[in-house]
C-alpha cells in the first residue's frame, strides 16, 4: 500500500531581529491535510491538525535569507470505503482448517500522526518599510515520535467459515467468529518511514517594531515518498486481508488497517 499526505496551513509567526543578519521567532499553524496517493479502493477524506515551533532565519542579502523551522506536529488524515470484501485462510479452535470469508460497507479510517519537522527553506523579500511580500521554499524532514495510530471501523460487517474437507459454510455463531457485527472498530499501531517533504509558504511581513515583525501566510507541504513500509509478500505473518482471524483470542476477528494490508 502507498500513502502520500498533502498539508495545506494557514501560518502566524512573530519574529524578532537580534542582529541584522539574523532573525528568531516562534510561529503556530493549524492546517488542512490529505492523502495524495490512497490505497486501492479508499477515498480519501480532508483531515486537519497543527504545527507549532520555533524559526531561525539567517539573512545573505538584503532579500534573500536561509531559514530553518522545527517544530511539532500533529494530524490525522481519513480515508473511506463504500463496500469491501475478501476471504483468509485460518485454524479454528479445534484445529481444522477453514477459510474465511467477510464482507461488508461503510468502512472509514482515521490514521493519527505526530512528527517532530526541520523545515529548510530559502526566502526571498521585497523591499518595503512595513509592509512586504515574501515566499519561501525547500524541503522538510519528518521524525515520527511514536507509532501512527489507525483507527478503522467497519460499519457492517459479516464474515463465514467455508470448511473445505466438509463442504459446508458456518455462517454462526458468533463467538467464534462468524455472523454479523456491524459497527466494529479497532486501533491498530502502524510503523511508518519517516517523513520528506518539498515544502513552500507564501505570504506578508509586517514590521512591528524596530526589532520585531508578524509573518501571515499559507503554508504547502507536499509528501514525496510512501510512508508505509514494504510488506514482503513470503512473509507469512504479513497482513493479506483487512479481517484475520486468531483462534487463541476470545474474541477471534482481527481487524487490519488499509495501510496493513499486502495487496495493491
Amino acid at each position: 500500500m502507498k500513502k502520500k499526505i498533502m498539508i495545506i496551513s494557514a501560518v502566524a509567526l512573530m519574529s524578532y531581529c537580534t542582529s541584522q543578519a539574523q532573525e528568531l521567532g516562534v510561529f503556530y499553524s493549524i492546517h488542512f491535510s490529505k492523502t495524495v496517493k490512497s490505497p486501492k479502493g479508499m477515498t480519501a477524506v480532508v483531515g486537519n491538525g497543527f504545527n507549532v515551533g520555533l524559526s531561525y532565519g539567517h539573512y545573505l542579502s538584503k532579500n534573500f535569507s536561509l531559514h530553518v523551522e522545527p517544530n511539532y506536529s500533529w494530524y490525522y488524515t481519513q480515508g473511506r470505503m463504500a463496500k469491501f470484501k475478501g476471504e483468509t485462510r485460518a485454524v479454528d479452535r479445534d484445529n481444522d482448517a477453514f477459510i474465511l470469508r467477510y464482507q461488508g460497507d461503510q468502512m472509514k479510517e482515521k490514521v493519527t500522526l505526530k512528527q517532530f519537522t526541520i523545515p529548510l527553506m530559502l526566502q526571498y523579500e521585497t523591499t518595503g518599510e512595513s509592509l512586504r511580500f515574501f515566499v519561501k521554499s525547500g524541503v522538510s524532514y519528518g521524525l515520527h515520535i511514536e507509532d501512527a495510530v489507525a483507527t478503522t471501523r467497519m460499519g457492517k460487517l459479516r464474515t463465514s467459515g467455508y470448511y473445505s474437507e466438509y463442504n459446508i459454510e458456518l455462517t454462526g455463531p458468533a463467538f467464534v467468529g462468524f455472523g454479523n457485527f456491524n459497527g466494529r472498530t479497532q486501533e491498530n499501531q502502524l510503523d511508518f518511514k519517516n517523513r520528506w517533504a518539498y515544502v513552500a509558504e507564501i505570504g506578508v511581513k509586517q514590521r512591528m517594531s524596530d526589532n520585531s515583525s508578524l509573518y501571515v501566510g499559507m503554508y504547502f507541504d507536499i509528501g514525496l515518498n510512501n510512508l508505509v513500509r514494504e510488506v514482503d509478500n513470503n512473509n507469512t505473518t504479513a497482513h493479506s486481508a483487512l479481517v484475520d482471524y486468531n483462534r487463541d483470542l476470545e474474541d477471534p476477528l482481527i481487524l487490519n488497517s488499509v495501510l496493513q494490508n499486502n495487496v495493491e
